[in-house]
């Protein structure tokens, strides 16, 4: 009788332990997989502060599928700043290729030499002229880049396009009336010369050069001083240093 109380008392024991044990297994088991879990979380919060930026960015950003062949990438991705710039909603234009911004003015080599450059894992940088919704001319900064996977194979390209119109349509006005400028000295009915600070000729007119008895390439290769009178040699030092230091 004893014996069996004994073994009673023991094995009663041992499933005390064995559920005091229990919880402490559990929360090993808990502990373990928690960097597990870190590491998820993580991830995801880098993922969506990412999807956030890009989400928020004035730069527009295409994601497209790496496929340089006919009839080109296919875009999977476009950001609200792409829909602003542009005028297309991404439903007008996923799955389509970057083909539906191009034009009559557009340099197609542009975009072959993209999906070129990225596909060799390599970042392409390009400008040209596209087109809005509204076939309106936009002037872009295509700036694109490989986007691998896990194993290092590009799968997709990212780019970045930026709208450079404004400074492009100054830069022309300026080319512009630098033609008309020139064209006004060299054809003006009056002697004109454009000199520097040493009194070297920079540029003459035509009318000049008729008035001095000397062709343009010659004047080009002297100095004021040198068709100046010695007399008056001082004076016109004196004039020129005056024009340059905003004397009298």
């Amino acid at each position: 009788m004893k014996e069996r109380q004994s073994s009673a008392i023991k094995n009663a024991e041992q499933r005390r332990r064995a559920v005091a044990r229990k919880p402490q297994l559990l929360d090993q088991r808990m502990v373990v997989s928690q960097p597990g879990n870190a590491f998820d979380n993580h991830a995801e919060e880098q993922l969506r502060l990412l999807k956030t930026a890009i989400e928020q960015s004035n730069e527009s950003v295409i994601i497209m599928t790496a496929r340089p062949d006919p009839p080109g990438p296919e875009i999977v991705y476009v950001n609200p700043a792409f829909t602003t710039m542009t005028g297309y909603a991404p439903e007008e234009v996923i799955g389509k290729t970057p083909h539906i911004l191009q034009g009559p003015e557009t340099d197609c080599s542009v975009l072959r030499r993209l999906c070129k450059d990225c596909a060799a894992g390599e970042v392409f940088r390009g400008e040209t002229i596209n087109y809005r919704k509204d076939h309106s001319e936009i002037y872009l900064e295509w700036t694109a880049g490989p986007a691998p996977d896990d194993r290092g194979q590009v799968t997709h390209f990212t780019a970045a396009l930026r709208d450079v119109t404004e400074l492009r349509l100054v830069e022309e006005e300026l080319r512009r009336s630098e033609e008309e400028i020139r064209s006004m000295f060299d054809l003006s009915a009056i002697g004109m010369a454009l000199v520097s600070s040493e009194g070297r000729y920079l540029r003459v007119n035509r009318k000049y050069s008729q008035m001095l008895g000397y062709p343009e390439h010659e004047l080009l290769n002297l100095t004021l001083y040198d068709v100046t009178h010695p007399d008056d040699r001082e004076a016109s030092h004196v004039k020129l240093d005056s024009s340059f230091t905003g004397g009298p």
